[in-house]
């Protein structure tokens, strides 16, 4: 079974997030294995490269990264899950990521606004149980 891993850095904070982000775990494990993994903050910088997780297929989150409509984004998650056994989605801090790191990975937007992190995830979460609905038949994407 292919899982779904979410990269943070930093605990969320909110409790109706949690809340969020928690009911949308459940949702999308009817599809895939799926797992929010924290990382400690690294303060009041941006993230780099020695910050990510050392594994492969890392897709950050940045709202000047290339975005997409619901259709073509199951498109780009399906052809994902047939290239790799885990897809690792990665949203940064308040101070985002380094150039280094923008040129260097995939990046995705999930806006042109820029988002609070912990919205970002929730937002994140809920495009992927949508797409996920999507590709099996499911009604919640009308």
């Amino acid at each position: 079974m292919n899982k779904i891993e979410v990269h943070h850095f930093g605990k969320i904070k909110s409790s109706e997030y949690q809340i969020l982000a928690a009911y949308y775990q459940k949702l999308i494990s009817k599809y895939y294995s799926i797992r929010l993994v924290t990382h400690k903050d690294v303060g009041e910088k941006s993230i780099t490269a020695r910050d990510l997780p050392q594994t492969e297929n890392l897709i950050i989150l940045d709202d000047a990264g290339k975005s997409f409509e619901t259709k073509t984004f199951a498109s780009f998650v399906a052809q994902k899950i047939v290239d790799f056994p885990t897809i690792n989605f990665v949203v940064g801090n308040a101070y985002g990521f380094a150039a280094e790191v923008k040129q260097r990975f995939q990046t995705l937007s999930l806006s042109p606004m820029t988002l609070a992190h912990e919205l970002t995830i929730v937002v994140l979460l809920e495009q992927l149980y949508r797409v996920f609905n999507l590709q099996a038949g499911g009604k919640y994407h009308k």
